[in-house]
């Protein structure tokens, strides 16, 4: 159980009174990653069949049970007024069939004993993959909840420190954030093989079974890259929903990401101002550096005037290119219902490079270009583009958790380089 999930909600008017934590300065350590997964394909072998035993078989009964009678009629007959040689016909009519019979019954022992044989080395094989896969599988979930754990762990990771602000431009999960958690298939792509005619149906059974069970994992953690749009509409019925996955992918960037690579704005009405008055906590809410803002500007803007002279920062940067160079801190601004000011349409439309936007609940106008949309309705999440869409359970943090993460953040600041200057400045990537 995490720190976060131990104490009750607190209140968010009361929260944010009394003196604020003393700071401290965090030097960042060497990332640790999580243990390599297998990636290697694992080609799965065919079922066994069954070989042409039967019909030599087969063959093989019918001319021993046909043979005794022809060797007897022919004594019968040339030897028909000997009661010796009658007795000879009878005896080798008699003996014909028990060796017929013995024969038969032993073959068919045989040909299903191989079957078996057959059966149990294919099961035991099967037995071997499944357990190789579970490995797999451990290792993957394993891997992905240490680079995407629950929101209910963020606190925990701030207390731990070794993954706090871990993440860099250089890094190649740079600005990716959880979502929510679905189904991810294996590392290892599982090749089924063509099933002959006349396979043992056991051993395709177990051969399917096999390759559903891991073909995909369930309620693996679902992540998207912030820097790869510049437009994402978070939208759906239940707003408490939408508001909770917001929070989330706030507070999984603020954790991993250090002030020097990400800076937040907020765009919202006064009405709801409460509801994001704990970005005062994070140091990702500063002012940009080498801009001329007032030095009691905030991160929060509640109108159309004061939002421009927050955004007026990033206006000169080129526009959104996913090939283009790239520009820090990225800045990730979000917009609480409010429409943009005409002035600032280009953020919908073409954006700017280090730019994310994303807006709550809002509506989808004619020629805006959408990078990403997040649709929740009841307890589901829908990641649509253009080309793909993925469902799944979206993430969720309330305000109560999402207060008590900011304040824990708010303690530490970027210690400052060799050379002087803080970690935390702006800079080109």
């Amino acid at each position: 159980m995490s720190i976060a999930t131990t104490d009750p909600d607190p209140d968010p008017s009361s929260t944010f009174s009394g003196a604020p934590s003393p700071t401290q300065a965090f030097v960042r350590q060497p990332r640790f990653l999580p243990a390599s997964v297998p990636t290697d394909p694992v080609p799965l072998r065919p079922p066994p069949v069954h070989t042409d035993r039967t019909w030599r078989h087969r063959w093989l009964s019918s001319a021993l049970l046909t043979s005794p009678g022809i060797a007897s009629s022919c004594l019968l007959l040339l030897f028909v007024d000997s009661s010796m040689g009658r007795a000879v016909g009878f005896v080798t009519l008699g003996v014909g069939i028990a060796v017929t019979c013995f024969a038969s019954v032993r073959g068919s022992a045989g040909e299903v004993t191989h079957a078996t044989q057959q059966r149990r080395a294919y099961l035991r094989y099967l037995t071997d993959v499944r357990r190789q896969l579970h490995r797999t599988a451990l290792k993957q979930r394993e891997a992905q909840l240490w680079l995407n754990p629950e929101p209910s762990e963020l606190r925990s990771v701030v207390s731990r420190r070794s993954q706090l602000w871990e993440r860099t431009a250089d890094d190649p999960d740079f600005l990716q954030v959880r979502v929510g958690s679905g189904e991810q298939r294996l590392a290892t792509d599982l090749e089924s093989p063509t099933i002959p005619a006349g396979a043992d149906a056991v051993c395709v059974d177990g051969l399917a079974s096999l390759v559903y069970e891991y073909g995909t994992m369930a309620e693996m953690p679902m992540a998207v890259s912030l820097k790869a749009f510049h437009h994402i509409h978070v939208c759906g019925t239940d707003e408490q929903s939408i508001r909770n996955l917001v929070r989330s992918i706030v507070g999984q960037a603020v954790t991993f990401h250090g002030p020097d690579d990400l800076r937040l704005m907020i765009y919202g009405p006064v009405q709801q101002s409460h509801e994001w008055e704990w970005i005062d906590y994070l140091p990702h809410a500063q002012r940009l550096p080498g801009h001329q803002t007032p030095s009691n500007t905030t991160a929060f803007a509640d109108d159309a005037v004061s939002f421009t002279r927050l955004v007026a920062a990033v206006g000169d940067r080129p526009p959104f290119s996913r090939d283009g160079s790239r520009q820090l801190p990225h800045i990730l601004i979000v917009c609480d219902t409010l429409p943009l000011p005409d002035e600032l349409d280009w953020l919908a439309t073409e954006g700017r490079q280090g730019v994310t936007l994303v807006r709550l609940v809002p509506d989808t106008r004619e020629g805006v270009n959408i990078g990403l949309e997040m649709a929740v309705t009841d307890d589901e999440l829908t990641l649509g583009t253009q080309n793909v869409s993925y469902t799944g359970t979206p993430d969720s943090l309330t305000i109560g958790q999402v207060i008590r993460l900011a304040r824990d953040l708010s303690r530490f600041r970027l210690a400052e380089s060799e050379n002087g200057a803080s970690s935390a400045g702006g800079h080109d990537r």
